[in-house]
């Protein structure tokens, strides 16, 4: 006898082939006619909204009066809702992203009621393998997902690399295997559609339950539902048809099978076999990836974490514009950015105007995070000892910058920042705290006047006294101020500053003199012009700035002219170098990189690949007839300084303006698309970085950017969410019975990496999720990084690498991607054993340096430090935020290793406890801390470990 588990419920897409607003009026009518059978059906019992809470605030928002009747459902069990806020592309967005995801899902869930505690997706585009480690953090231990499984039954279990497991049903026949099951009679027809259902079901299991799902995109409840199961009853051959939930399937499984003798799946879920796994979204309308990876990347390395240490060390030097507890803001910002995150949306397989109105909410996200910030790394630079040191002359410095380092260090890297200079004393240097002058280049801003206006006796009374008060004149405080006047008029010129502690004693000098001036009755008009100090913008190379820190530079005025760059122009192969690497572009527009720690030369990088796309948003599908598109190098710059060298190559590509009429070919007739790209070598770097921008006037085209390596392998290394993914080269076998065949192009995070035994090759973006590793012959291998893929269509019907649809046949003429792009990735070759170090140099080159020109000043913290350091260096650092309850700020990092690790955190101020906590942020154990300062714990390899530092009991 077997139980069939009718789950009735609705997959929601928020946006998609109809906009948000759209969508939601049907969400609302939908969940209308659910609380109305609800309310007049008792026999009805049970709804499941999609495993999400964000339906919830969506239709409230609408009809706030029914929000006692949905709170009254879900706390009766007849409405089950999340464990997330909203369905994710897991690969698309950041591992972070997901914890912030569940988090959020559990805050709204708690206004409604008890939240189902199982990892559903339905409908992901494939899986990452750390998944399980995600869901056991929260206590989830089971799972239901379609995409990407391939070949297994209805029961096994799930395994993230660290070992977590959880038990997985999987929807065989698709998260709407019953959706057609109900019509508008129920009758034997209703019961002949389960009988066939149950048996197709039945032959993937040994299991006495099976998983009937009664529900599709956007599927109402059916008011028929419990009148249509009481009708089966004794009519299913001993099998009974119940109205149920996930979480009773679940449990009737966990009673009756014999669970460990199920098969253990272990790691990604990325088959294509059984449904489609719509791989060419990661390509997709680009500039959503790119804008994307910015707002992840400002609020996980930047706002958080530098917002967590200005709480914690600013010493009660708080001013009164920044924000108190700016985590409540940060989760706003956070809302914004995951209602980016839907699989629709993020993958950009909608309608040009869902996409259009992301930007709004990826700008607001950037807007509050950059706000945080700036006033946080201020609250910081206060807090920090900027007077300099004895090796310094005091009297001869004028300022300070601080730059702060979001990711591991040490770190040597190049950043601009805008400083200030003495009146009437443009040059200057930087320096360190030895006095050892930094290589730098400057650029002059000048000076900006910020008032000049011409007033009356009593109009410059009361503009002196709000100076007076202020020390303020609205370019910053006074440095100083100087005074002619005739016999009837006075002249005023004063210079201010953001940065520099006033000069009281030329203030206290010119005011004295003006109250003299202001006793002469003759003297009738007074003009005030006030300017900025001199300002250049600088880049600079600031040397070892400590890991998840800072350090401090000074700013002092010299006699000699600050240096500026050398340019160099020719039309032929040009080369730049610092003491790592020396790149040289070729004729036909490649470069060639010699490594000269190792003496390896590779040949042939950043090869422009320009190929015809007759796909849709969903799926790459080159034409049959694919001419290769011309790539012509026009031009070479050279630009050398103490700070960097840069090496900018111009092109043009010749590119078929379109497919032709049948789509089976590009059209003959080309445009020309001009593509610069700047290759900069930065002194003290290990990397080569690339910054790429091209005005794409083509359509119906993939451009992809490849870098050779001289040596084959079998595998390659991708960063990807929580772990370091090795996958092999080439595709798996495939016959025709594939719902959509594979393709060789997979995810990636901050890098991917190809190696032989002694030397690795590297490449890092930022924001280009998209990437294949190739063997074009048996010597070479190459990586190829997708930049654009440029397509018309949200979905077809006639690409042979799909069986089907994936959507609607709608044009999205914004899919095309034209107009102006530009890309940042770097090349990183290294040596064995410094893969770690390389690896170090990708996330670097994911969130660089930023500074912060400052003025003398005591603080409580040191001139450099780490606010958090962690060792070994396998142990990647991934979140630093203030923990939910606010008792203190949160570390989290993961094991990149095969090893389990001691690892060693360190802070620079003392806390009163700390506790290992699980992804909930709920605590697992007491950690007995090595001082006030230093903690030990365990981490399994590949393991996630959140370690919570209490400032307050």
């Amino acid at each position: 006898m077997r139980t069939l588990h009718l789950i009735s419920h609705t997959h929601w897409d928020r946006e998609w082939h109809q906009t948000f607003q759209q969508f939601r009026l049907r969400l609302v009518q939908l969940v209308d006619k659910l609380l109305d059978i609800l309310d007049s059906d008792p026999n009805y019992l049970h709804f499941m909204l999609d495993g999400q809470t964000i339906v919830l605030e969506d239709y409230v928002q609408i009809r706030p009066e029914r929000e006692a009747d949905l709170r009254r459902y879900i706390q009766q069990g007849r409405l089950l809702i999340g464990p997330w806020y909203l369905l994710p592309d897991e690969f698309l967005t950041s591992p972070e992203a997901s914890i912030r995801n569940l988090l959020e899902g559990d805050r709204v869930a708690q206004r409604f009621g008890p939240k189902m505690m199982i990892g559903y997706a339905p409908d992901t585009f494939g899986h990452i393998g750390q998944m399980p480690q995600i869901l056991r953090g929260f206590g989830i231990q089971t799972a239901s997902v379609w995409r990407g499984v391939i070949d297994q039954p209805n029961e096994f279990w799930w395994q993230a690399p660290d070992g977590s497991r959880v038990l997985m049903a999987f929807l065989q026949l698709g998260y709407g295997n019953a959706a057609a099951i109900l019509g508008d009679t129920i009758d034997d027809g209703f019961v002949a559609r389960v009988r066939g259902l149950r048996d197709q079901l039945a032959e993937h299991t040994s299991s006495t339950d099976l998983l009937l799902m009664h529900g599709m995109d956007h599927q109402e409840a059916h008011p028929g539902t419990a009148a249509a199961l009481a009708y089966s009853a004794g009519k299913l051959d001993g099998d009974h048809l119940i109205h149920s939930t996930l979480p009773a399937y679940f449990a009737s499984v966990q009673q009756n099978m014999q669970l460990e003798q199920l098969p253990v799946l272990i790691g990604e879920l990325r088959a294509s076999k059984n449904a489609p796994l719509l791989p060419a979204v990661l390509s997709a309308r680009m500039w959503i990836k790119q804008r994307n990876h910015a707002c992840e990347t400002l609020l996980e390395k930047w706002a958080e974490p530098f917002s967590s240490w200005a709480q914690a060390y600013a010493n009660g030097q708080r001013s009164t514009a920044a924000l108190r507890h700016p985590e409540d803001a940060l989760r706003q910002a956070w809302r914004l950015l995951l209602q980016c995150h839907p699989h629709d949306s993020i993958c950009g397989c909608s309608i040009d105007q869902v996409h259009e109105e992301m930007r709004p909410r990826f700008d607001q996200a950037e807007q509050i995070g950059e706000e945080i910030t700036s006033q946080s790394l201020e609250l910081l630079a206060d807090a920090i000892m900027t007077n300099p040191a004895a090796a310094l002359d005091a009297h001869t410095v004028f300022s300070a910058v601080v730059v702060f380092n979001p990711s591991a260090g040490p770190r040597t890297d190049a950043l601009s920042i805008v400083i200030e200079t003495l009146p009437g004393s443009a040059a200057f240097e930087l320096v360190d705290q030895q006095g050892t002058a930094l290589p730098f280049q400057a650029v002059s801003l000048g000076s900006s006047e910020l008032i000049n206006m011409t007033m009356d006796r009593r109009e410059f009374l009361n503009i002196m006294g709000l100076i007076s008060a202020n020390m303020d004149s609205g370019g910053g405080r006074i440095l100083d101020i100087r005074i002619q006047h005739t016999s009837s008029q006075v002249s005023i010129e004063a210079w201010g500053s953001q940065i520099a502690e006033p000069n009281l004693l030329a203030f206290e000098r010119a005011r004295q003199e003006l109250e003299l001036l202001l006793m002469d009755p003759a003297i009738d008009l007074y003009s005030l012009c006030v300017r900025s100090v001199e300002s250049s913008q600088v880049r600079f190379l600031a040397r070892d700035v400590p890991g998840f820190g800072y350090r401090t530079f000074w700013v002092r005025p010299i006699n000699a002219p600050a240096p500026v760059a050398s340019l160099q122009l020719s039309p032929i192969a040009q080369s730049i170098e610092n003491e790592f690497f020396t790149v040289t572009a070729q004729p036909d527009g490649t470069l060639d990189i010699l490594d000269k720690r190792t003496g390896m030369l590779y040949a042939g990088q950043q090869r422009f690949v320009d190929g015809g796309d007759r796909g849709d948003t969903y799926n790459y599908s080159p034409p049959p007839v694919d001419p290769i598109a011309a790539v012509r190098l026009t031009g070479v710059r050279i630009e050398r300084s103490a700070v960097a060298q840069l090496l900018e190559l111009t092109y043009e590509l010749d590119i078929p303006g379109s497919l032709a009429t049948d789509r089976n070919a590009r059209d003959q007739t080309t445009v020309a698309c001009p593509l610069i790209s700047q290759v900069t070598l930065t002194t003290g770097v290990a990397r080569v970085d690339i910054h790429t921008e091209i005005d794409n006037r083509a359509r119906d085209h993939r451009l992809r950017v490849h870098f050779a390596a001289p040596y084959a392998v079998q595998t390659a290394d991708y960063d990807g969410h929580f772990e370091t993914v090795q996958r092999p080269i080439g595709l798996p076998a495939f016959d025709a019975s594939w719902i959509e065949q594979p393709r060789p192009e997979a995810p990636q995070r901050a890098f991917t990496t190809i190696s032989d035994a002694n030397t690795g090759l590297l490449i890092a973006n930022r924001g280009l999720p998209e990437v294949e590793v190739l063997r074009p012959d048996a010597e070479r291998t190459e990586i190829a990084l997708t930049l654009l893929r440029c397509v018309g269509w949200l979905s077809r019907s006639d690409l042979p690498e799909r069986k089907g649809p994936a959507g609607p046949g709608l044009p999205t003429p914004g899919a095309q991607m034209q107009g102006t792009w530009s890309f940042d990735y770097a090349i990183i070759p290294f040596s064995e054993p410094g893969r770690i170090e390389a690896y170090q140099q990708a996330y670097a080159f994911a969130a660089p340096l930023r500074g912060l020109s400052v003025g003398l000043h005591g603080g409580g913290l040191p001139a450099q430090g780490s606010f958090i350091n962690a060792q070994p260096s396998e142990f990647i650092i991934s979140a630093v935020k203030i923990t939910e309850d606010k008792r203190g700020w949160l570390v989290r990092g993961y094991n990149i290793s095969n090893q389990p690790l001691t690892v060693v955190l360190n802070t620079q101020q003392p806390f009163v406890s700390v506790e290992r906590v699980n992804l909930a942020e709920q605590q697992q154990a007491i950690l007995s801390a090595t001082s006030d300062h230093e903690v030990q714990l365990e981490v399994r390899a590949h393991e996630l470990a959140s370690v919570c530092f209490c400032m307050r009991p």
